[in-house]
């Protein structure tokens, strides 16, 4: 019986596909990993549109409302970018298919 390894979820939880569902061997195999993939990409998504919603909050704040708080909208900024776009790209790039 195939193993789901701790790369296959990484993967799975970043790119939106599970690495060798092919040999999976019984419909409840299949309706667990693709349970677990919608569940894990629900949470995924959800935090980057919060991460994204309070950069762009802070984005107000410095240009609408004057605040200075420039050094950390781009601290903010910076970390966001790593996180929810530069680090999913390289993990796609290097452990995906």
């Amino acid at each position: 019986m195939p193993r789901i390894s701790f790369l296959n979820i990484a993967v799975a939880v970043i790119t939106g596909t599970v690495m060798g569902m092919a040999q999976a061997s019984t419909p409840a195999t299949v309706k667990a990993a693709a349970l677990t993939l919608l569940f894990t990409m629900t949470v995924w998504l959800g935090l980057c549109w919060i991460c994204w919603a309070g950069l762009w909050f802070l984005y107000f704040l410095v240009l609408a409302i004057r605040r200075p708080m420039e050094r950390a909208t781009a601290i903010v900024t910076l970390s966001g970018g790593i996180l929810t776009a530069w680090l999913p790209a390289l993990a796609m790039l290097y452990g995906g298919a």
